[in-house]
C-alpha cells in the first residue's frame, strides 16, 4: 500500500470531519436566527436525512448502513445537548449577573459547571466519531465525506446568511 496515498485520505478524513462538526455545531448556534423559512430543527433534520439516505447509497450492507446511521443521529443528539447546555449556561449566567449582590462563588461555580458539561460534550463527539470511523472503511468514508460537504454546504451558505 502506498504510504503517501494512506496520509493523503487521512488527512481529507480529518478535514472532512472538522468541516462536519464545526457545521453541525453552526447549525445549533446560530440556527435560531436563520432569515430562511426553514426552522432550525428543520434543517437539521433535512441535513441529517440527507447524511443517512448517503450512508445506505454507499453502504451496501444493511445492517451496517443502520449501526452508522444511529451513529450519527447519537452525534446528532449530543450536538443537541451541547446547544441545550450552551443556552443553559447563558440564561444561568444571566441570572447571576443580573443580581448585583451575586457572590463571586456563584459565578466560579457555574464557570466550573460550564467547563464539566463542555469536556463530557466533546468526550462524547469524540467516542461517536471514533465509532463512525470503526464502522467504515477508509473508501467509504472518503465517500461519506464527499456527499456530507454537499449537504453541508447549503446549510453552511444559509448561516452565512443568518443574523
Amino acid at each position: 500500500m502506498n504510504t503517501s496515498i494512506s496520509h493523503q485520505k487521512i488527512a481529507a478524513i480529518r478535514c472532512s470531519i472538522l468541516a462536519v462538526v464545526f457545521v453541525i455545531f453552526s447549525l445549533g448556534v446560530t440556527g435560531c436566527s436563520s432569515k430562511t423559512k426553514q426552522s432550525p430543527s428543520e434543517a437539521k433534520a433535512e441535513v441529517f436525512e440527507i447524511l443517512n439516505e448517503e450512508v445506505h447509497s454507499v453502504i451496501t450492507d444493511p445492517a451496517r448502513a443502520n449501526e452508522i446511521v444511529e451513529l450519527i443521529e447519537k452525534l446528532e443528539k449530543s450536538f443537541l445537548r451541547a446547544i441545550e447546555d450552551r443556552s443553559r449556561h447563558r440564561r444561568e449566567f444571566a441570572a447571576l449577573n443580573a443580581d448585583y449582590d451575586t457572590p463571586k462563588e456563584a459565578f466560579v461555580r457555574l464557570m466550573e459547571q460550564i467547563e464539566k458539561d463542555e469536556e463530557s460534550n466533546r468526550e462524547k463527539v469524540a467516542e461517536l466519531r471514533t465509532e463512525l470511523v470503526r464502522a467504515t472503511t477508509a473508501d467509504q468514508w472518503v465517500e461519506l465525506a464527499k456527499s456530507k460537504e454537499k449537504a453541508f454546504e447549503a446549510s453552511f451558505n444559509s448561516l452565512r446568511l443568518a443574523k
